[in-house]
């Protein structure tokens, strides 16, 4: 008798991490995606800030005086490493967090990553600093923001949009941190301020590492769908998940699968052509300004109007996204991002006057806001979340090829041209045309189960007829 007691007296949260057994005990009703989000998520989208643009343009003066190198030199640097992204975003970093998980490759790129952040404030060596320039890039916002986003995707079904453009918040506090590290800079020099950044990005991937969980069946629970009645501890624990909706039935298609769809590639040339323009538009914006004849502090305050701006565009679209019930519609919203694209194209054309200076960033920063929504949310939606590490990454392969190359073709139809209202022109076409292809698409045919998928429907089917039988049996042998 006892040994049969002792499966049902074991405590059920031991195997949790310690905050998560103790919130499971304690308030047996909270969903834990929202500590996961915030706790998890939220730190880990900012520990990436050493390798994002603006902080790594904070370098290029100190570089070109402390390693006696050339603007240019920096410049390219900057493309290389854009290029290796890209490549590693494609090709390895997909099928790394899909067979590993987010906490696993977070563990281990986390090394690499703060390695480089020591390594870059102390060498000299022209081959070493390289590398380290690479990795920053590479582990930064490419590893830590991508393991982030696709842990948001495992843990979010109808509040995906919203969740995905509250990691917009980030954004504004990397801008501020990215003031105070100049000023660090400016202080106790480059190098010292590089290592000041290295302790505290240490300590916020740990505290990250603490609360970040890959699914949510991993501390018994579902994806977002909690009720508004709260469970009593006898009919219903957060371990079991039972008091949460059950998720909708998604399409998990395979890599191989989504990438034989032509929405799959409409998607990922449409982030494609929306970050040449912008990533050219932000290398070339002071020179094209400066051709407007427009003042120094117009650049300036043509980005703060694109920050201001991108988080209302960003939680604008993840509401559009979430109130969409069907992925057609989804699709369909997706061209939102396009047509503002082309928009922002076509003000910059005509951008004379400091007052249309500031309505180019405006719609810019809706663009920007919306189309990190999209990348982070339409694959999951369309595809599942089952493989979505892979297909995530055909998007992030996208955005990285597209901000490398939209300066070079900016600056080579500049040589040809003499101008810059040339290339402004041509991608605000594409834009439209992409939005176009989007507004007229349709999702992809449900995938066809499998043989596994087949028998457990079947499985499923069998459980009411059996019920049924029971019950009959029971009803013919209470009349006899």
């Amino acid at each position: 008798m006892r040994e049969s007691q002792q499966p049902q007296d074991k405590d059920p949260f031991d195997g949790l991490r310690i905050p998560f057994s103790f919130l499971s005990r304690r308030y047996p009703w909270l969903w834990l995606g929202w500590v996961v989000y915030v706790c998890g998520c939220l730190p880990l989208k900012l520990a990436e800030s050493p390798g994002l643009t603006f902080f790594l343009g904070l370098y290029t003066e100190r570089l070109v005086v402390d390693l006696e190198v050339s603007r240019e030199y920096v410049s390219g640097l900057f493309l290389a490493a854009q290029c290796v992204s890209f490549t590693w975003v494609l090709l390895f970093l997909g099928r790394v967090v899909d067979r590993f998980g987010p906490w696993r490759t977070v563990c281990a790129g986390q090394l690499i990553f703060l390695s480089a952040i020591f390594l870059l404030s102390y060498t000299s060596n022209r081959f070493l600093f390289i590398l380290c320039y690479f990795c920053l890039r590479m582990f930064g916002p490419e590893t830590m923001g991508f393991c982030a986003i696709f842990t948001v995707n495992r843990w979010f079904h109808r509040w995906r949009g919203r969740a995905m453009a509250g990691l917009q918040i980030v954004l504004g506090i990397q801008l501020l941190c990215a003031a105070a590290f100049d000023q660090l800079m400016s202080a106790y020099g480059w190098r010292a301020a590089t290592r000041m950044e290295g302790v505290i990005v240490l300590a916020i991937l740990q505290f990250s590492l603490f609360f970040l969980v890959e699914r949510p069946d991993h501390v018994g629970q579902r994806a977002d769908g909690v009720t508004t009645e709260k469970p009593t501890a006898a009919s219903s624990s957060s371990l079991g998940g039972s008091w949460l909706d059950p998720e909708q039935d998604e399409q998990n298609y395979t890599f191989e699968e989504a990438i034989r769809t032509w929405q799959c590639w409409a998607l990922v040339f449409s982030t494609v052509i929306g970050t040449l323009g912008w990533g050219g538009l932000n290398v070339h914006i002071k020179a094209l300004l400066s051709e407007r004849n427009q003042p120094d502090e117009s650049a300036s305050i043509v980005y703060t109007a694109v920050g201001f701006l991108a988080p209302l565009g960003a939680f604008t679209m993840g509401a559009a996204l979430d109130v969409c019930k069907t992925r057609t519609s989804k699709l369909k919203m997706c061209s939102v991002v396009p047509f503002t694209a082309a928009l922002s194209m076509g003000i910059a054309s005509v951008m004379q006057s400091m007052s249309v200076s500031i309505i180019f960033g405006l719609v810019t920063g809706i663009f920007i806001g919306s189309l990190t929504v999209v990348n982070s949310t339409i694959f999951a939606s369309l595809y599942g979340k089952k493989n979505i590490g892979r297909i995530q990454a055909l998007f992030g392969a996208g955005a990285v090829l597209g901000s490398g190359l939209g300066p070079v073709a900016m600056s080579a139809i500049f040589v040809v041209t003499g101008a810059y209202e040339r290339s402004l022109f041509m991608f605000c076409i594409l834009n439209l045309c992409m939005g176009t292809l989007l507004l007229r698409s349709h999702a992809p045919q449900d995938r066809k189960p499998d043989q596994q998928q087949l028998e457990k429907r079947e499985e499923k089917d069998d459980v009411p007829l059996a019920q049924a039988d029971a019950v009959a049996q029971q009803t013919d042998s209470a009349n006899s």
